[in-house]
């Protein structure tokens, strides 16, 4: 992922009881609980899911805390500390909010089958990029700008991603550009994880740059 945007405004701060998401280094994930917020920035943290053992028996790592909000998915970035009884976030950052456009592109021809709202047939395409917040599809000319389409993604070892969103831009070649609605938290982290896989994998985007 890329480094995420400050919003003019004080992003919220995570509940203190509530369930957030901890992101490890390398896109490992444990559902946890805020146990209290220290003046020095640092955030005391539970495990949801028992005894915790870091991959590869670690004590320390940069890790970052994650949940949303009214105003979307927040996120505040530190050092964690593991201890036999406790998770520490240290060094916290400012939360910022993050803007879907900063998720990482990446290149990839998964199978996807796209539907107008308002009656398109349905397409069965792949796609040319995939993000958290949207896809490219190949020869997709039916779909019309600004449509609202419904879809079905089919992740490789992830299993079938289904949504809705609105075509945003096209291509001479006849791509459509797809931005997705907003994804139930459970099909948000499945695409991550994915595009987190292709990423490490040298498929961003960036690579692709003439």
């Amino acid at each position: 992922m890329r480094t995420p945007v400050l919003d003019a405004a004080r992003a919220p701060e995570p509940l203190t009881g509530h369930p957030v998401d901890l992101v490890v280094a390398g896109g490992w994930r444990l559902p946890v609980r805020v146990h209290g917020a220290h003046a020095s920035g640092s955030v005391t943290i539970e495990s949801l899911t028992g005894a915790v053992v870091m991959p590869g028996g670690v004590a320390a790592c940069q890790a970052a805390l994650e949940w949303r909000s009214a105003r979307g998915l927040v996120r505040r970035a530190g050092e964690l500390r593991v201890t036999r009884d406790r998770m520490m976030l240290t060094g916290a950052d400012e939360a910022v909010i993050m803007q879907r456009r900063n998720f990482a592109r990446v290149r990839c021809a998964v199978r996807v089958a796209v539907a107008g709202v308002d009656g398109v047939d349905e397409l069965i395409t792949r796609t040319v990029d995939l993000s958290i917040g949207g896809m490219l599809v190949e020869h997709a000319a039916l779909l019309p700008l600004q449509a609202r389409v419904r879809f079905n993604i089919l992740l490789p070892d992830h299993g079938e991603l289904p949504g809705e969103g609105q075509v945003v831009r096209a291509t001479p070649f006849g791509h459509r550009a797809i931005e997705f609605d907003e994804l139930p938290r459970g099909d948000e982290q499945r695409l991550a994880r994915y595009v987190m896989a292709q990423e490490r994998e040298g498929r961003s985007t960036a690579a692709y740059v003439a």
